[in-house]
């Protein structure tokens, strides 16, 4: 099947597992390194920064990004009703299970398989740490 428009961009290609993995990675390091240096939490910074590397991996298993605007939204709901029912400042009752959430949403990304043909997003992407677009 041919796809009159193939996108490009960062935003708009496609990401294999290996991609995925090694940028979570990255994430993880460099959030743990501020958090160190700078003491708190990023908070949204955090979330739209999972968001940017979940969007071609979405692509690749042929899910638009919205998907992962989508997981966000959920997380976010589930925060505030447990902060409704608890108080906010009763986050360490209900925080391990926003976390517990997203990082469910973060495996099951970085499990699926990736289509092995050409979808809407584009050609599937060459195997191994290639970050190519």
């Amino acid at each position: 099947e041919t796809y009159p428009m193939q996108p490009t961009g960062f935003l708009q290609g496609r990401s294999n597992r290996v991609d995925y993995w090694t940028s979570i990675a990255i994430v993880i390091a460099v959030s743990m390194g501020l958090r160190l240096l700078f003491g708190g939490y990023g908070g949204v910074i955090h979330e739209v920064v999972l968001l940017l590397v979940a969007i071609p991996r979405l692509h690749d298993i042929g899910r638009s990004g919205w998907w992962g605007v989508g997981a966000l939204a959920i997380a976010y709901a589930i925060g505030l009703g447990l902060a409704a029912r608890f108080g906010l400042e009763q986050y360490e009752i209900y925080a391990p299970w926003i976390l517990g959430y997203v990082l469910l949403c973060v495996t099951l990304l970085g499990a699926w398989n990736g289509d092995p043909d050409e979808n809407r997003f584009g050609p599937p992407p060459p195997s191994g740490l290639s970050w190519k677009r």
